[in-house]
C-alpha cells in the first residue's frame, strides 16, 4: 500500500511543482493589476481636485437645485462676456464729417460711457443662469430680511434717456440756427464758404446721426423692456438686506450710487422671475455639492475628469465652455438709506 501510494503522491507532487509558477505568475498578475488600479485612481483624484475647482464657480445653488452660469466671468458685468470699455473700443465710429471750414474729413467717436452700459451689463435674457444689471424696480413687497418682490422692472429710465437725447437734439437745432444766421450775415464775405448752406447741413446732419447712433443701446432697451417678463412678471430677489427698504416706491431709488441691481436668474416660473445677487456666482458651490450635481448628471469623478480631458483635446482654449455644454445636455456656456441702499443681506 505505501507503494501503491508513493505511486499516486509522486505525480501530484510533480504536478504541483509544474503550477507552482503558473500560481505565482497568477499572484503577479493580480498584483500588478492593483498597483495600476492605484495609479488610476490616483490620476484621477489629482484631475478631480484641479478640475472641480475650476469649474464650481460656474454654478450657484438654489433650494436643492444647481443652477448653470456658463457665461460667467467675473471680467464681464453680465452674460455677454464683453466689457465696458472693450466695447467702447470695438464699436467706435469713423464718421465722415464736415468741419468748420466747409472740408471734408472723418473723426472717431466712441460711445458713451452709459451707452456701453447699456450694449453689455444689461442682463441679456430672462432665463435661469443669465446674470447682468436691470435698472430698478418698484417693491410691491418685502416678504422678509433678505427677500423683496419687485413689479415693473425696468432695463433703463425711459423717460430719462428721451428728455437727455432730446436737450442733444434741441441743442444741435439750436446751433443750426445760428449756422444759417452767420451764413446770411458772412456771405459777402471772404470767409463766406465755410459757412455756405450744404457744408452747414452736411456738418449737422452728421450730428444728429452722432446723437441717434449714441442712444441706440439705451433705445434698445427701453423697447426690451415693454415684455411681459419685465413688465408683468414679478420678481422675487433674494439676498439683499430690506431693512431699510419701504415698500411701493422703486428700488434702487435714483439717489442709490449704483448702477442697478446686479442679479443672477435662478428660477423662471408660473410669471415670476426670481434672482439673486450676481456676488453669489464667484462663491460657486462646494466639493460635495459638485459631487451632488455630477451624480444628478449620471456622472462620477472618473467620468467628469475624462470629459474635461477630451474637451482639452479638442480645444485648449474652449474647453471649459464644452465641459459645461455636455453637462448641460448641450452639444459640442446704518442710516435711513431708504431705497437707495443695496446691501446683502447676511
Amino acid at each position: 500500500m505505501k507503494t501503491a501510494v508513493s505511486l499516486i503522491a509522486a505525480p501530484l507532487l510533480t504536478l504541483g511543482v509544474l503550477l507552482s509558477p503558473l500560481s505565482a505568475l497568477a499572484q503577479d498578475t493580480e498584483a500588478e493589476k492593483t498597483i495600476e488600479e492605484r495609479r488610476e485612481e490616483a490620476r484621477v483624484e489629482r484631475l478631480w481636485n484641479m478640475s472641480w475647482r475650476q469649474f464650481a464657480p460656474f454654478y450657484v445653488e438654489y433650494e436643492g437645485d444647481f443652477i448653470s452660469v456658463p457665461n460667467y466671468d467675473r471680467r464681464s458685468p453680465s452674460s455677454t462676456g464683453l466689457s465696458i470699455s472693450a466695447h467702447r473700443s470695438d464699436s467706435a465710429w469713423e464718421q465722415e464729417y464736415t468741419d468748420e471750414r466747409g472740408n471734408k474729413t472723418s473723426r472717431k467717436l466712441v460711445k458713451p460711457e452709459e451707452e456701453a452700459f447699456a450694449a453689455v451689463a444689461l442682463i441679456p435674457k430672462v432665463e435661469p443662469g443669465q446674470y447682468g444689471y436691470i435698472h430698478s424696480g418698484n417693491i410691491e413687497s418685502i416678504t422678509d430680511d433678505k427677500t423683496v418682490e419687485l413689479e415693473e422692472v425696468w432695463l433703463v429710465d425711459t423717460d430719462a434717456v428721451k428728455e437727455e437725447k432730446q436737450e442733444l437734439k434741441e441743442k444741435l437745432w439750436g446751433e443750426l440756427l445760428g449756422d444759417i444766421d452767420d451764413a446770411i450775415r458772412d456771405r459777402d464775405r471772404r470767409n463766406w464758404k465755410r459757412n455756405r448752406g450744404d457744408g452747414v447741413l452736411t456738418r449737422r446732419n452728421a450730428e444728429n446721426e452722432a446723437i441717434d447712433w449714441g442712444f441706440e443701446s439705451r433705445e434698445a432697451a427701453a423697447r426690451r423692456q415693454r415684455d411681459s417678463v419685465y413688465a408683468r412678471y414679478t420678481w422675487v430677489v433674494k439676498g439683499f438686506a430690506t431693512g431699510a427698504l419701504k415698500e411701493d416706491a422703486r428700488w434702487p431709488s435714483e439717489n442709490a450710487k449704483a448702477d442697478g441691481l446686479q442679479l443672477v436668474i435662478v428660477k423662471v416660473e408660473d410669471r415670476t422671475v426670481t434672482a439673486l445677487p450676481a456676488a453669489t456666482i464667484g462663491k460657486g458651490i462646494t466639493e460635495l455639492q459638485f459631487i451632488d450635481y455630477l451624480i444628478s448628471r449620471d456622472l462620477n469623478k472618473a467620468k467628469f475628469v475624462e470629459m474635461v480631458s477630451e474637451a482639452k483635446r479638442e480645444s485648449r482654449t474652449g474647453y471649459v465652455e464644452l465641459v459645461l455644454a455636455q453637462l448641460e445636455g448641450g452639444k459640442l456656456p446704518s442710516r435711513d438709506a431708504g431705497n437707495d441702499e443695496i446691501k446683502l443681506a447676511d
